[in-house]
């Protein structure tokens, strides 16, 4: 049976997804289905040994359950999935240990974004121009009213559910990171910074 959507709102379950390592784990799983470490390993070009603490952590905190056992040459290996699918992170703001916690998932997705488009570049193998481009990064500012605000929200859960489609043939793995935040004015800032300086003495 096909696990049912999940929000992600326990401060531990935000605080385990501040390591990049594991945000991996979380997408390949979510893009791939149910995998085992070996599997795992494999999709991620990473050393088996070096993902069993992190799947540990996530087991830990409810957002991976094993679902089966799978043989292999050696011995049996555990099969996990997603507590639910999707998985979707919900925060409010605040000043809280959990918005903290926040900011730092976000600064794991960037990195990974940034180590993913890098790696792409240097590989070679990409397009960057056409309608079949598949490596793209832009930022920009704007001035935005609310309806405008509801059409990105339109268009990025477009994309979303495009790429959540799962594997399929004829599919290449990629990854989508986007980030859409309002601006403050830097009398604002100022005035956080003066705000936050002042409750740490």
């Amino acid at each position: 049976m096909e696990p049912a959507p999940y929000q992600i709102s326990k401060p531990r379950q935000v605080a385990a997804l501040t390591s990049p390592a594991r945000q991996e784990i979380v997408d390949a799983i979510e893009a791939g289905g149910p995998c085992s470490a070996g599997e795992l390993a494999e999709v991620l070009g990473r050393a088996q040994d070096g993902l069993y603490y992190h799947i540990r952590e996530l087991v830990r905190v409810g957002l991976l359950v094993e679902v089966g056992r799978r043989p292999t040459a050696r011995r049996e290996e555990s099969v996990y999935d997603l507590v639910g699918r999707p998985l979707e992170l919900r925060y409010a703001p605040g000043r809280t240990r959990s918005t903290a916690d926040v900011g730092r998932v976000v600064a794991a997705m960037l990195r990974l974004a940034h180590r993913s488009f890098a790696a792409a570049l240097r590989g070679g193998q990409v397009r960057a121009q056409g309608p079949d481009r598949n490596i793209w990064a832009a930022r920009v500012k704007a001035w935005l009213t609310p309806s405008d605000i509801r059409e990105i929200n339109e268009h990025m859960r477009a994309v979303r559910e495009i790429a959540r489609r799962g594997r399929r043939e004829g599919t290449a793995l990629h990854s989508v990171t986007f980030v859409l935040t309002p601006e403050q004015s830097a009398a604002r800032r100022r005035e956080n910074k003066e705000q936050n300086d002042a409750g740490t003495h």
